[in-house]
C-alpha cells in the first residue's frame, strides 16, 4: 500500500493507537518521511462526532486517515451525506476511500495486493465516484454478455429492468501514450452502450518518454491544454460525470506524479492511474461485451502507444494478464526509423518483441487459446486500410456500417504483407493508399509487424478486431461498480 498511497499528495498521517493500524500505515511514514501521528480521536470506541471533526481538520492541508471497517459507514455518511448502497459489501480490507471537493464526494479505491494474492480476481477499476451530497447515485446492472450474434454482439447490454441510469452521460477521458481520448457515452433505455461523441489529441507523449524517460515542460503545457479542451467537449455534450484514467505513459514518466498533479488541477478532478494489469483486465471487460467468446480460452491483445497488454481469458475469468514495453509509439521513437523502413529497423522491432515475449511465450501457449483478439486504434486502423483495399475503389467511407472492423477476422499472411508494403513505403507515399489517416501514417508499418510478431511466436494464423477498448471497458466497470 505504501508505493500506491504515496503517489497522493498529503501532509499528515494518522490513524488510533491500535497496533494493526500503526503497522499499515509505518511503511509509508518511513517512505514519505512524515511523521504518524496516533490520535485515541480514531479509536473505534471514540465518539463519532470528535472523529469526524479530527478527520476534517487534518484534511484541510490533505490526510490519509487509517480506521476500522466497522465504524467506516458512519463516517463517510457523516463526512459526504447518505449512502445509496451497504458500504460494506465492498469494503474489503486494504481498501481506500478518496474525500475530496465541495461539496464533498467519495471514492472508493478496491485493494492493490492483498485479494489478488489470494488468488481471487478483483475489479480492476473500482476507484469511481460512489457518493454524491444531496444526489445519491442509483443502482445499475451489470451489462448482459449473452446477447448478439456468434461471431459479434450488436452492444454490450444491460437488463433494462436493472436501475434507472438510463440517458445519463459518462465522459472517459483517456491519457495514453499517442493520444489523450475523450469518449461521452450513455445508458439507453434498451440497455445498450450508446457514443454521443469523441474527440482526442494526438500528443506522443510515448516517443518523447522514449527518449528522455521525462515529461517535458512543454509537453506538459500541451497536455493541459488538451485535458482543458477535452473536458470542454464533455461539458458541451452533457456528460454528467468524468472519469479520467493514465496508462504507459503517466506509469513510466520519471516525474510522472508531478505530471499527474498538475493534470488533476486542470481537470478538476482524481486521474486514475491504472496498471498494465489493470489495463488489462478492463480490457478484458470490454471484450467480452462486444465479441461473443463462448467458453474457450481466448488471447486478447490492446497494442497500445506505450504498452502491449497481454490478457487470456475463458469466459468472465482473466486467467492471466501481462503488460509488456512494445507500445507503437514507444517503439517507434526508441528505434527511431527511417522513412521508408529499412530492414536494420524492422529487424530491431521483431527482436524487441521476441525478447520481451520470450518470458511469457510458454505460459501463453499452455493455455491454448483458440482465438486472438484485437484492441487499440492502431490494430483497427491497420484493419480499415485492409478492407478498403479488398472492397476497391467502392470501398464505402469510415465509419458506415459495411466498414465496420467489429469481430473482422484478419490473416497473419495479409497482415504481414500489409506491414511489408507500408514499410517500403515514405510516408507521403502511405497517406495516398485507401483508409490511411494522417494521425497514425508513421506507426501502421510497426503496429502491422508488431501484431504479426505476436502471431507468429504463438503459432497463431488470425487474429479478430474488437472495436472496443480501455474507454468502454471502463464504463462497463462504472456500471458494475453501482450494481
Amino acid at each position: 500500500m505504501a508505493d500506491w498511497l504515496g503517489q497522493f499528495s498529503f501532509d499528515a498521517l494518522a490513524c488510533g493507537p491500535a497496533l494493526h493500524h500503526r503497522e499499515t500505515l509505518a511503511p509509508l511514514a518511513e517512505a514519505t518521511g512524515k511523521n504518524l501521528l496516533i490520535d485515541d480521536r480514531f479509536d473505534p470506541e471514540a465518539p463519532r462526532s470528535e472523529l469526524v471533526e479530527r478527520i476534517l481538520e487534518l484534511g484541510e492541508s490533505g490526510a490519509i486517515v487509517c480506521l476500522s471497517r466497522p465504524i467506516l459507514q458512519e463516517v463517510l455518511s457523516a463526512l459526504v451525506g447518505p449512502a445509496s448502497f451497504d458500504i460494506e459489501s465492498p469494503c474489503e480490507r486494504g481498501a481506500a476511500w478518496f474525500i475530496e471537493g465541495e461539496p464533498r464526494r467519495a471514492t472508493y479505491f478496491a485493494p492493490r495486493g492483498a485479494a489478488r494474492d489470494l488468488g481471487e480476481p478483483i475489479a480492476p477499476l473500482e476507484a469511481l465516484t460512489l457518493f454524491n451530497t444531496g444526489s445519491p447515485n442509483s443502482k445499475t446492472g451489470s451489462p448482459n454478455s449473452k446477447t448478439g450474434s456468434p461471431s459479434s454482439k450488436k452492444a454490450g447490454k444491460r437488463p433494462a429492468s436493472a436501475g434507472s441510469a438510463e440517458g445519463s452521460r459518462v465522459a472517459v477521458l483517456d491519457m495514453g501514450s499517442t493520444s489523450f481520448h475523450l469518449l461521452v457515452a450513455e445508458w439507453t433505455p434498451e440497455g445498450e452502450l450508446r457514443r454521443i461523441g469523441r474527440d482526442r489529441v494526438m500528443l506522443r507523449m510515448g516517443s518523447e518518454l522514449a527518449r528522455s524517460s521525462r515529461v517535458s515542460p512543454e509537453l506538459l503545457d500541451r497536455s493541459i491544454d488538451a485535458v482543458q479542451s477535452l473536458c470542454a467537449f464533455a461539458k458541451e455534450h452533457k456528460a454528467e460525470k468524468l472519469v479520467a484514467v493514465g496508462t504507459a505513459a503517466l506509469r513510466d514518466a520519471s516525474n510522472g506524479p508531478d505530471v499527474i498533479r498538475a493534470l488533476e488541477a486542470a481537470i478538476g478532478g482524481p486521474v486514475h492511474l491504472l496498471s498494465g494489469e489493470d489495463e488489462a483486465r478492463i480490457v478484458h471487460r470490454a471484450i467480452r461485451a462486444r465479441i461473443d467468446l463462448g467458453r474457450d480460452v481466448h488471447l486478447g491483445l490492446d497494442l497500445g502507444g506505450g504498452s502491449l497488454e497481454i490478457i487470456l481469458g475463458r469466459g468472465n475469468d482473466v486467467l492471466l494478464a501481462k503488460s509488456l514495453p512494445l507500445g507503437v509509439t514507444r517503439l517507434h521513437g526508441t528505434i527511431v526509423p527511417s522513412e521508408p523502413h529499412d530492414k536494420d529497423d524492422l529487424r530491431a522491432l521483431r527482436h524487441s518483441v521476441r525478447e520481451e515475449m520470450a518470458p511469457v511465450l510458454e505460459e501463453i501457449k499452455a493455455l491454448a487459446p483458440v482465438d486472438c483478439i484485437a484492441v487499440g486504434g492502431t490494430a483497427r486502423a491497420l484493419c480499415r486500410v485492409l478492407l478498403r483495399e479488398q472492397q476497391g475503389a467502392d470501398a464505402p467511407k469510415r465509419g458506415s456500417a459495411e466498414l465496420e472492423v467489429r469481430g473482422r477476422r484478419l490473416e497473419r499472411t495479409a497482415l504481414a504483407g500489409l506491414g511489408r508494403e507500408l514499410a517500403a513505403q515514405t510516408l507521403e507515399e502511405r497517406l495516398e493508399r485507401p483508409g490511411v489517416s494522417s494521425r497514425r501514417a508513421d506507426l501502421l508499418p510497426f503496429g502491422a509487424e508488431i501484431l504479426t510478431s505476436v502471431l507468429s511466436l504463438l503459432e497463431m494464423r488470425t487474429l479478430t478486431v474488437c472495436d472496443w477498448g480501455l474507454r468502454e471497458g471502463v464504463l462497463l466497470n462504472l456500471i458494475d461498480s453501482e450494481q
